[in-house]
């Protein structure tokens, strides 16, 4: 209530920031422990890692280079696509049959 006024954008963005971080935080909390996560699971760094790389990825596209909203999405989502499956977080052959069987 005192931010938008104060800091206008700026501020809105901030506090989108630090909500969604917070939501992230406890959707890996629940997770973990709806999931059977463990810890020390290796899979929680590279998560890390892809969230990070592809928020630089973003604000390249974005702000560095100028690319376009549709064009820098879908270069976002191929790019996450592929940092994700050589992460070896994702398996091309499960995404497959999750596919076809939506089909």
């Amino acid at each position: 209530w005192w931010v938008l006024p104060r800091h206008g954008a700026v501020g809105a963005a901030v506090v989108t920031l630090a909500t969604q971080s917070f939501v992230a935080v406890v959707q890996a909390v629940l997770a973990q422990r709806w999931l059977g996560i463990s810890k020390g699971d290796p899979a929680w760094g590279r998560l890390l890692l892809l969230a990070g790389v592809l928020a630089g990825v973003a604000l390249l596209l974005r702000q560095g280079l100028g690319v376009e909203m549709l064009a820098g999405l879908s270069l976002l989502s191929l790019t996450g696509l592929g940092l994700a499956w050589w992460l070896r977080l994702i398996d091309p052959r499960q995404l497959l049959r999750f596919v076809g069987a939506a089909n």
